[in-house]
C-alpha cells in the first residue's frame, strides 16, 4: 500500500484531501509548490473533525 492510497481527488474544490497525516506531509513536501502555483491544495481530513490545509 502507498501513501497516496490515503489520498482523493476532490474536483470541484480543487484539492486534494488526505486522510493519513503521511499522505499529507509527503504530498505537501514533494508537489505542495508546483500545485499551490496551479490553484490545487492539500487538505488532510483525519478521522476527527479537524481539518489543516496546505
Amino acid at each position: 500500500m502507498s501513501y497516496l492510497d490515503h489520498a482523493r481527488w476532490e474536483p470541484d474544490e480543487q484539492r486534494i484531501l488526505c486522510t493519513s497525516q503521511t499522505a499529507f506531509a509527503r504530498l505537501k513536501d514533494l508537489v505542495g509548490r508546483p500545485l499551490a502555483a496551479k490553484g490545487v491544495s492539500i487538505a488532510l481530513q483525519p478521522s476527527g473533525p479537524r481539518q489543516l490545509a496546505a
